[in-house]
């Protein structure tokens, strides 16, 4: 018989980057070596801070905590010990945490509050550790002080927006303006403006904060089909990040960039940021015969500061 039980929880999710690169600069198994230094030295800062290792899955840890700040603090502190895993090769994590009911059963956790730690790390950027507005709430003062708003952003299955916040690892340089003001303090926002047009085939899409991810690929079940033989079933993901697009290689064949005036790369299997504007092949090098033209142009906006103090 399952036993469940219902408690408010820091969620945190810590994901090792670049692990696809690892595996190809050093070989599968120096770096599944180095992998698991690395999960090692994130589960035993969990630990330290009070936290509970719910599982590992692959290059990620799962961890829960009884409060947000000792969360964020293990956060912080697991990029440092990442960090001193392998100094000549330092690794680094983007690390995601949330507050919320956590529903435990059988030594996993389930949930909303999994759901939404999930998407936060998945905003990623290498070293930062992000959370959301409801979380930062929980945080001793000296936490918050070092909390810094970087988006509005919609998360996959939510109804509502969520206003992300980085706390900022190191502060020697930061500059504070005022005092901080809590998300209660009525922040005035305008909505992200930042948007990716692509142009598959003479059809036009656009993807912003509310229309992302998407799929991309050969099949009709995609979100965006692009029909030539070249192309994966399911080729490709396009996630919007905290301001910025990430494309996601998922195929056989690989992915190729080419921004304008710049030189192309090829990504199989791993991301890559959209900037500016260009083309992408899909399956094969731009411009080769038999290939859907995809053409993409990101024009970037910004939401307004909100009223009152942070770290900027």
């Amino acid at each position: 018989m399952s036993m469940s039980s219902t408690q408010s929880l820091a969620v945190l999710f810590a994901d090792i980057a670049g692990s696809t690169r690892l595996y190809e600069e050093l070989g599968d198994g120096p770096a599944k070596h180095l992998i698991g230094r690395g999960l090692a030295a994130m589960s035993e800062r969990a630990a330290a801070a009070g936290g509970r290792l719910v599982k590992t899955i692959g290059d990620e840890i799962l961890c829960t905590f009884p409060d947000a700040t000792a969360a964020a603090r293990a956060g912080l502190g697991m990029h440092e010990a990442l960090f001193r895993v392998h100094p000549a090769k330092p690794l680094v994590a983007y690390v995601g945490l949330h507050w919320g009911e956590v529903i435990q059963e059988n030594g996993d956790i389930f949930g909303d509050a999994v759901n939404v730690a999930s998407r936060v790390v998945n905003l990623r950027r290498p070293r930062e550790t992000l959370t959301t507005a409801s979380t930062l709430n929980q945080l001793e003062s000296d936490l918050r002080t070092r909390a810094r708003r970087i988006d509005r952003v919609q998360l996959k299955g939510k109804e509502e927006a969520f206003e992300i916040y980085e706390l900022v690892l190191e502060t020697t340089d930061l500059t504070i303006i005022g005092a901080f003001r809590l998300p209660e303090a009525n922040p005035v926002l305008s909505p992200n403006t930042t948007h990716l047009d692509l142009n598959v085939g003479g059809e036009p899409h656009r993807l912003d904060a509310r229309r992302s991810p998407v799929t991309l690929g050969r099949l009709d079940h995609c979100d965006i089909v692009v029909p030539s033989t070249c192309t994966s079933r399911t080729h490709a993901r396009i996630e919007y990040r905290g301001s910025r697009f990430v494309l996601i290689d998922q195929s056989s064949n690989g992915t190729f960039i080419q921004p304008d005036g710049d030189e192309g790369c090829h990504i199989v299997r791993d991301e890559i940021d959209l900037t500016g504007s260009g083309k992408i092949g899909f399956g094969a090098p731009v411009g080769e015969s038999g290939l859907t033209p995809v053409s993409y142009v990101v024009t970037e906006g910004r939401n307004k500061e909100f009223q009152g103090g942070g770290v900027e």
